[in-house]
C-alpha cells in the first residue's frame, strides 16, 4: 500500500465484532490489536509506520503511542475474544 496524504479514521464499533477480513480492510492490511487499559481493544496496521502511512492523532491519544492509519476501536460486545 502506497504512502497516502489520507486522513485517517477511528471506527468505533460497540456491537458485533468486524471479522478479521472486514478489520483487514478497513486498517488497509495485516492486523495488530492493541489492548487498551479499560480492555477495549484498537486494531491497527501492523504495518503501518514501514509503509509511511500518517498518523492518527485520536487512536494515539487513546493508544498512548504512536499510530498511524486508520484504526478501529472495539468496545463492550465487539470485544474479540
Amino acid at each position: 500500500m502506497p504512502k497516502t496524504d489520507k486522513i485517517p479514521t477511528l471506527v468505533v464499533v460497540a456491537d458485533v465484532p468486524p471479522t478479521l477480513a472486514k478489520a483487514q480492510e478497513i486498517v488497509g492490511g495485516y492486523v495488530e490489536m492493541i489492548t487498551l487499559a479499560g480492555g477495549e481493544q484498537l486494531l491497527v496496521n501492523e504495518d503501518g509506520k514501514r509503509l509511511g502511512l500518517p498518523g492518527n492523532a485520536e487512536a494515539s491519544n487513546l493508544a498512548g503511542c504512536a499510530i498511524v492509519g486508520c484504526a478501529i476501536l472495539l468496545k463492550e460486545k465487539a470485544v474479540w475474544k
